[in-house]
């Protein structure tokens, strides 16, 4: 593949693919400017460096996630942010998918459920959240782009739904408002 190629990949890719690639980045950072500000620097970083995609080492869709994991690392490292306590209103506005438009609304908020929850998940639990459930990606998706096996992508996604299952079950029992 020639880099005229793999630019017309790169756009197709974009026109398909960019909404899981978005609420993956969303998941992570829980800001809309920060989000927009960190996928157009992806794409940024993957027009120059387009070169670099091989095929053979792996999907162009792990290759982009590849790219955003590390622009997301850079953005908590360089700006010395952590997830804090955020609103329901204060959440971007998060694309869902489905086939109607009551579908697509249905995913978005069940999203904004989850996001609001991550406060209690560790970086790694948050990440293999986003991936998941951000971006839709199937386990062994998870593990090619974080690099881990994909018995430990499902441990860790058991052990963050059981913490977010317990943060639920406390706030119910303490009765708290929170996501449902």
């Amino acid at each position: 593949m020639n880099r005229k190629q793999k630019l017309a990949h790169l756009e197709a890719w974009y026109n398909q693919e960019m909404i899981g690639l978005y609420n993956y980045v969303i998941f992570r950072v829980t800001d809309e400017l920060a989000a927009d500000e960190i996928v157009a620097t992806v794409c940024e970083r993957a027009i120059k460096r387009i070169d670099q995609y091989d095929p053979k080492r792996g999907s162009f869709t792990a290759w982009m996630f590849g790219i955003a994991r590390n622009v997301v690392v850079d953005y908590f490292r360089d700006r010395d942010r952590q997830i804090s306590e955020i609103s329901l209103e204060s959440l971007p506005d998060i694309q869902g998918r489905g086939d109607t438009p009551e579908e697509q609304f249905i995913q978005a908020e069940r999203y904004k459920q989850i996001i609001l929850l991550l406060v209690h998940l560790t970086e790694t639990e948050r990440e293999v959240m986003g991936l998941r459930y951000g971006s839709e990606f199937k386990y062994q998706e998870i593990a090619a782009a974080m690099e881990i096996s994909i018995d430990h992508v499902s441990v860790l996604l058991h052990r963050a739904l059981g913490k977010l299952r317990d943060v639920l079950n406390e706030k119910e029992a303490n009765h708290e408002p929170g996501p449902v």
